[in-house]
C-alpha cells in the first residue's frame, strides 16, 4: 500500500478543535478512497489537541490526544486502519479519564499492532508518568506503575523485535517495563 497517514487538529467547525487524518499515497497524492479534506477521527464536544501518532505495523496508525469532553483534560486514543475507518469506539477510547488534567507525552508502536502511550499525571503531589498498552479492537491494558520524573517530560522507546518491552526515560533515569502477556 505504501504512503503515510498524517493527522492534525483542526477547528474547521469554528468553535472547537477536532482530530482529522489523511492517507497520502507513496506518490504524494491524496488517497482517493479517503475523504478529500481528511477523515474525522474525533469530534467530541470541546477541544481535542496535543496529538501524537504511531504506526500499527499494518499500514494503519494509532493516535492519542488530550481531550476536554469530560470535566478535566483526559487522554484518548483511536486506531485508524489504512482503509480510513476507525476500529475503536466513535471519538476514541479513554486511556485515562480520572480526575485532574492528564497531558499527553508520547506514543510508540509496540511492534505487534498496538502502542505504548505515556502521559503526565498529577494525581499525586509529584507529576508522574503513566503508560498504557493498546491493542486489538479498543483494548487498553493499563501498566500499573508511575515513574517519578519531577514534572519532566517522558519519552518512550520500544526496541524493534521486542514487542513487549518499554523504556520510559526522564530526568531521574530510566524505567524498564516488561508488561505481562496480552490476554
Amino acid at each position: 500500500v505504501g504512503g503515510a497517514i498524517i493527522a492534525w487538529q483542526d477547528n474547521r467547525g469554528g468553535l472547537y478543535y477536532d482530530i482529522y487524518a489523511q492517507h497520502a499515497l507513496a506518490s504524494g497524492a491524496v488517497d482517493p478512497n479517503w475523504p478529500t479534506n481528511g477523515r474525522n477521527i474525533c469530534s467530541a464536544i470541546f477541544d481535542q489537541f496535543g496529538l501524537f501518532i504511531t504506526s500499527d505495523g499494518a499500514n494503519g496508525a494509532i493516535l492519542t490526544w488530550a481531550d476536554y469532553r469530560g470535566a478535566d483534560q483526559d487522554i484518548y486514543a483511536q486506531h485508524l486502519a489504512v482503509t480510513g475507518f476507525t476500529d475503536w469506539l466513535t471519538n476514541g477510547i479513554a486511556v485515562c479519564s480520572v480526575s485532574n488534567n492528564q497531558a499527553p507525552s508520547s506514543i510508540v508502536s509496540d511492534g505487534v499492532g498496538g502502542a505504548f502511550i505515556t502521559w503526565l499525571d498529577p494525581r499525586t503531589l509529584i507529576v508522574d508518568v503513566s503508560a498504557s498498552m493498546g491493542y486489538g479492537p479498543g483494548h487498553m491494558t493499563k501498566l500499573r506503575y508511575a515513574v517519578d520524573l519531577l514534572g519532566a517530560l517522558a519519552y518512550i522507546m520500544a526496541r524493534q523485535g521486542d514487542p513487549v518491552g518499554l523504556l520510559v526515560l526522564g530526568r531521574k533515569g530510566v524505567r524498564g517495563v516488561k508488561p505481562s502477556a496480552r490476554p
